[in-house]
């Protein structure tokens, strides 16, 4: 490998030039630009100026032993690096592929009822690898039931489902849960008689609890005021972060958001979720009013998009989701905040306020009606960070008899 010693300056410059040129999804193409970012941060936390091999393998060595990042992460950050990589080399990428396998093949019944369920699928904005997962698998199972005569999911049966799911690659019980779905949506849509439910009674999905990275009361104003609001950049940016720091907003509502989801008037925020669809109210608290207000005054370009905030280079578009964890990032760096071991992008200052709002005694209720959650399970997670909750409805250790010690013969006393 003869990475050429390229300055970090032009490195951005180069991999969107070629990835330009490459059949990628847009999905990747985010992707990638995240694992990038990922890379200048790893830069200038360790003062490197320019990328190198030694660089690249000591970012490599990094990325896979910090705890702080997820499988997953690890996974795009290298693979994005030897992206670069093979731009630097003028080498050609093999990409990963995972073609879409064609309903074409299957009857028209079954593939009219996939399509179906595909669109509601997409209707609830699941990301396009998890819809296309859902989609090979349904192909799959199709495909494995035309073996047994049915041109029709409505002759199916639960031996037949049964053998499906008996095959090494689907007793996956996340492929199994998939598929259960899907037959609870065929059946309520009424396109098979049986509901089959009782077939999955003893399929779980063992899923890892997972602790909300946040940041303390003193960090988000450390944040807060190291943002420099005397140029265009910086009045945008502050107007965004008081939007998740103070209320709680995902990324997805602040990007989406527009000027008739703000109430003047009632200082009020009204709008529909984008995750959950969910419509949610909250008030529109003064310094986050004033933040808005100073922005589309002074900073916003003359545009007519409807979303509020607009990227700051033309062309003018409205920010997409990377950019907006970009916009958190560096300005955490910025404001010289420790960030090992916790993520650092819009969801920490979500998590941050949930937390300072459950370490000042505020009820489950309320936290799950502010961050807009479907339920209060959602909510729970931030149990687990409260210490002195935790501490308050703990057990004490019940002591030992000192007979216990002294007592003889039995299977443990030989």
């Amino acid at each position: 490998m003869s990475i050429p010693i390229t300055p970090k300056s032009q490195l951005r410059r180069l991999f969107t030039e070629k990835y330009q040129a490459l059949e990628m999804t847009p999905h990747s193409i985010k992707r990638h630009q995240g694992g990038l970012n990922h890379l200048f941060m790893y830069m200038d936390d360790n003062h490197l100026d320019v990328y190198s091999k030694d660089v690249y393998e000591a970012y490599v060595s990094f990325v896979r032993l910090n705890p702080g990042y997820s499988t997953h992460m690890k996974k795009r950050n290298v693979r994005t690096v030897e992206l670069l990589n093979c731009f630097l080399e003028g080498k050609t990428y093999r990409f990963r592929h995972f073609p879409e396998r064609p309903l074409c093949n299957i009857p028209s019944e079954m593939s009219d009822a996939i399509g179906k369920f595909i669109k509601t699928l997409e209707d609830c904005r699941m990301a396009h690898g998890t819809i296309n997962g859902y989609r090979n698998l349904l192909v799959s199972f199709a495909t494995k039931q035309m073996i047994f005569g049915n041109q029709s999911f409505c002759t199916i049966n639960r031996e037949g489902i049964l053998d499906f799911m008996s095959s090494i690659q689907n007793a996956d019980p996340c492929k199994q849960m998939r598929l259960r779905k899907f037959l609870k949506y065929i059946y309520n849509e009424g396109v098979i008689q049986n509901d089959f439910s009782e077939v999955f009674a003893n399929t779980r999905v063992r899923r890892k609890e997972k602790l909300p990275s946040y940041y303390t009361k003193e960090e988000i104003r450390r944040l807060e005021q190291s943002i420099d609001r005397n140029c265009a950049v910086g009045k945008r940016d502050y107007a965004i972060i008081l939007l998740a720091s103070r209320l709680g907003l995902r990324s997805s509502d602040i990007r989406t958001m527009t000027f008739s989801n703000i109430d003047w008037e009632k200082s009020e925020i009204h709008l529909v979720q984008f995750k959950t669809k969910k419509e949610l109210t909250l008030p529109l608290l003064s310094d986050v009013g004033d933040a808005i207000i100073d922005y589309v005054r002074h900073a916003r370009p003359q545009v007519s998009y409807k979303e509020i905030f607009i990227s700051e280079t033309r062309p003018y578009r409205p920010i997409s989701s990377v950019g907006y964890s970009g916009i958190v990032n560096r300005h955490m760096h910025n404001a010289g905040i420790d960030t090992k071991l916790r993520h650092k992008g819009m969801h920490c200052l979500r998590h941050s306020l949930a937390t300072t709002l459950m370490n000042n005694g505020t009820s489950l209720h309320v936290i799950s009606d502010t961050l807009g959650h479907q339920s209060s399970e959602s909510t729970m997670c931030y149990l687990g960070i409260n210490i002195d909750c935790l501490l308050e409805y703990s057990l004490s250790v019940p002591k030992v008899d000192k007979r216990f010690y002294e007592q003889q013969g039995g299977m443990l006393y030989v």
